[in-house]
């Protein structure tokens, strides 16, 4: 709610809004649905650590996976995952939009889970 709170105070609504009603909601539910996911990335990450990625075989799927992937890609995936780079930092540091580094680390994650699944050879 703070958050949510913060986020109106700190950018007022243009005057092309319809509705400030509308707006006020869509942002509650942005903020609802960003904690939701941070959630799920430490539950996985939790996950992970647990379940410690030491099996060398694992390990060698994973970089098979990395490997079919475009240099790009590779990199935008390696920048975010190894690096811990936020998606803006690595828009800057390949000087490519935002919206197509967040597409290739999307297109790259969805083919390692397939690679991984099984579904790639």
């Amino acid at each position: 709610m703070q958050t949510v709170f913060l986020k109106i105070l700190s950018s007022p609504p243009d005057e092309k809004i319809e509705s400030v009603k509308a707006w006020i909601f869509r942002i509650a539910r942005n903020e609802a649905i960003d904690v939701l996911r941070r959630e799920r990335r430490l539950q996985l990450a939790a996950d992970i650590e647990q379940e410690g990625f030491t099996d060398p075989t694992i390990l060698l799927d994973i970089e098979n996976g990395l490997m079919k992937l475009r240099l790009d890609e590779r990199e935008i995936v390696t920048l975010h995952l190894n690096g811990g780079f936020k998606f803006k930092e690595i828009a800057d540091i390949t000087e490519k939009p935002l919206g197509t580094v967040l597409w290739k680390y999307r297109k790259a994650i969805d083919q390692l889970r397939n690679y991984l699944l099984g579904g790639i050879e």
